[in-house]
């Protein structure tokens, strides 16, 4: 008669077997799992360049962290992004405005941060923007696949896409447009690092637009959306708690 059981296993090695498949299951419980998300160049929230690439995504890899989860970002055209996290081809996007036609696909995160969105104009072109509904006569560029503010899209003003900010700013200098819609952070970073040329001829217009919340946002198609945002949002709290949150804005200069 064998000493082994039925699966050929000696007792004192099928024992040994089975607590490194329990151990090895309850380490990958605990250790969370990776998590893909999407971004875009969207300095100095998001971008592969920037210090921790950008305040946006280092928030989100901290709270992810905070669970056990690792975190992985790759770079998509911003409407190409929406495209694959509606798709459900990655676990979901960062840096997103909300919307209810997105919450169909997108489930919400508690807000990282604010963004101000307004215009910049040429400084020897200035508008008066604090009535949206007297632009009509102007072309505003806007960015392909970006939500607008609800007052914004209200006034029902003429627009052109371009593929993305830096683009934009670059037609508004040619003369192509008359204003850009734009987050105020955003512009400012592009027109001292990468855009110093142009720098003097714009100007930001006050009043600004809106205030729009920045989230990240998990596809609804992908597994386990549940508990990671969960998960998220528990370890986006500890950080606003032990001050790592702020210590964050400080350190990248947000």
């Amino acid at each position: 008669m064998s000493h082994y059981g039925v699966t050929g296993v000696a007792p004192s090695a099928g024992r040994n077997w089975l607590a490194a498949v329990l151990l090895c299951t309850l380490s990958a419980l605990c250790h969370g799992d990776t998590v893909t998300l999407l971004s875009t160049e969207y300095p100095p929230y998001s971008g592969r360049t920037l210090p921790q690439e950008g305040i946006a995504t280092a928030i989100t890899v901290a709270a992810f962290q905070r669970a056990g989860h690792k975190v992985v970002i790759q770079y998509r055209p911003w409407a190409r992004a929406i495209h694959e996290v509606r798709e459900g081809s990655s676990d979901g996007i960062v840096g997103v405005w909300h919307s209810r036609e997105r919450e169909a696909f997108l489930a919400y995160s508690q807000p990282l941060l604010d963004n101000e969105i307004g215009f910049y104009a040429r400084a020897n072109h200035r508008q008066d923007v604090r009535d949206l509904s007297k632009l009509k006569a102007l072309t505003i560029g806007v960015v392909r696949g970006y939500l607008n503010p609800p007052n914004f899209e209200a006034a029902q003003l003429r627009t052109e896409e371009a593929i993305d900010d830096e683009a934009n700013l670059l037609k508004l200098a040619a003369g192509r447009v008359d204003l850009v819609l734009i987050d105020k952070g955003v512009a400012s970073y592009l027109l001292h690092y990468r855009l110093n040329k142009v720098r003097p001829r714009l100007v930001w217009l006050e009043p600004s637009v809106y205030r729009l919340p920045l989230y990240i946002g998990l596809s609804r198609r992908s597994p386990g959306w549940e508990k990671r945002l969960a998960d998220f949002n528990a370890g986006l709290d500890a950080l606003h708690k032990d001050g790592s949150l702020e210590r964050l804005r400080h350190t990248l200069a947000y």
